[in-house]
């Protein structure tokens, strides 16, 4: 993937955060049997892993979601504050609703540094499958739009993954205002690749009976079952994924899944998901492309 290897040794450096690891981790029994934590001890721990260097940004992120909603006034409080705003803003935006997305994008609106604003551009848009404004849809829109300017590849495609899961006709009409010229360009680009890949999905979805998931099994079987049913990239190849960490937070109302992609006819590469349960039912709120060989 062209965009991909263009990128890769800055995405290693800036976008750390993103690869969650190897080897086959889920987390079934994380809650259980724990004691309550106080409001105090998930402050000091939010505080630690965010300024600790001895930790990298893979485990504090993952150590971060696991606490919960609990980690996210002290996130927003890091954002605003602009310390460890990387580290921050991604593990703010896999527990974010709707009022904490505000503080990412005024901080996108604002910052100074390109690199730190796409960035953390990248991790919004890919946290925005369910759009919850005007402002987060036309966000995403502008994203898509910016696919030509090199320094937002990464972000473009970020809000491709989340319009493309989203799959609603609003979406559709987003990724279609750059879709006609996927079969026009000579030129190889992934995110263009993906614009129609997520169209041809979208349409294919809405002219047959959408799947429908069967509250059965644990949650890890769950998550794995609405992914395959509702996320484009892993629908596309559902014959060559695999699911390799799975991270609940302690309530177990959210989950961050890693996924890898191999065996495919791309470059392998991966992804992760994050998920929310809602009146027992997991749904999708987050994705991002993490990795590629």
């Amino acid at each position: 993937m062209v965009l991909v290897r263009k990128y890769r040794a800055w995405c290693r450096l800036l976008l750390a955060v993103l690869a969650l690891g190897s080897g086959l981790v889920v987390e079934e029994a994380f809650a259980k049997g724990r004691p309550a934590r106080g409001a105090n001890d998930s402050n000091q721990s939010v505080q630690q892993l965010l300024s600790d260097n001895r930790t990298d940004d893979v485990d504090a992120a993952t150590r971060i979601f696991r606490l919960g909603n609990g980690a996210v006034p002290i996130l927003v409080g890091a954002l605003q504050k602009r310390t460890n705003v990387e580290r921050a803003s991604l593990a703010l935006l896999y527990l974010a609703g709707p009022e904490e997305r505000k503080q990412v994008r005024q901080f996108v609106r604002t910052e100074k540094d390109p690199e730190k604003k796409w960035v953390i551009a990248r991790f919004l848009a890919g946290a925005l499958v369910e759009p919850a404004s005007a402002d987060e849809w036309a966000f995403l829109e502008s994203c898509v739009k910016g696919y030509k300017d090199e320094a937002q590849g990464f972000t473009s495609f970020s809000a491709v993954l989340a319009l493309g899961t989203n799959a609603s006709p609003k979406a559709l009409q987003v990724l279609q205002s750059v879709g006609p010229s996927v079969q026009e360009s000579e030129s190889k680009n992934e995110t263009l690749e993906e614009v129609g890949r997520a169209i041809r999905w979208i349409n294919d979805r809405s002219s047959s009976k959408a799947p429908t998931s069967v509250d059965k099994g644990s949650d890890s079987d769950q998550i794995k079952r609405t992914i395959l049913e509702e996320a484009f990239f892993a629908a596309t190849e559902s014959r060559n994924l695999s699911f390799e960490e799975i991270t609940f937070t302690e309530d177990r109302t959210r989950a961050l899944v890693s996924m890898d992609v191999r065996g495919s006819n791309k470059d392998p590469h991966g992804y992760q998901i994050v998920l929310q349960k809602d009146s027992g039912v997991w749904k999708i709120t987050g994705v991002w492309f993490s990795w590629a060989a």
